[in-house]
């Protein structure tokens, strides 16, 4: 652990570690950048939105989410709704990222940095697109499955109704398997797990 910060505090207040009396410390100030579009409170409180004002500890955290060009995280949020906006109009990536570093340029938001890591933007943009690209993609295959599985369920569940039917019109199992083209055992198992 590096004491040195506090030891500085420590020095610049004229305290000491080595005191019988309480060291005052500055107010820690704790933030979330939030980038996203969904109206979301200026403050979390710990305490309060986890716990229903009923824990022992509350921590409050100060959320920064305008973009702007007076402050560096309000330009790192405009170059990501900018980003966002453009993934939504561009499925190219080249042209999304092009798009993404023209507007943040124009409009201000970390000319320096993109001025000075062009080609580093591009590649983590680049790499940021692909991932989100196969995510999507994962969901895709996941809801098909899902999909797949619950018509799969469905036919099953529907195959023990009709067995069922089958049998209380008289049919015998011998019957029913014929007409599934299966196994009597199948049929018999079928009819022992209901």
């Amino acid at each position: 652990m590096n004491w040195a910060p506090s030891r500085r505090y420590l020095r610049e207040t004229q305290q000491s570690e080595h005191t019988y009396k309480r060291i005052r410390l500055p107010k820690p100030e704790l933030y979330i950048i939030y980038t996203g579009n969904k109206d979301v409170q200026d403050e979390i409180s710990l305490n309060d939105d986890y716990f229903n004002g009923e824990g022992s500890v509350d921590l409050r955290v100060n959320i920064l989410k305008q973009p702007g060009t007076e402050t560096i995280y309000g330009q790192y949020i405009g170059f990501c709704k900018v980003y966002d906006e453009q993934r939504n109009i561009h499925k190219n990536k080249v042209e999304c990222i092009k798009e993404t570093i023209r507007i943040c340029q124009e409009r201000g938001y970390l000319t320096n940095f993109l001025g000075k890591h062009k080609k580093e933007v591009y590649t983590m943009m680049s790499e940021l697109f692909d991932e989100e690209y196969q995510r999507n993609q994962y969901d895709i295959a996941v809801k098909i499955i899902e999909r797949e599985e619950g018509m799969a369920e469905g036919m099953e569940k529907g195959k023990n109704e009709l067995v069922k039917s089958l049998l209380a019109v008289g049919r015998s199992i011998k019957e029913i398997a014929k007409f599934f083209k299966t196994d009597e055992s199948e049929i018999q198992a079928m009819i022992a797990a209901d």
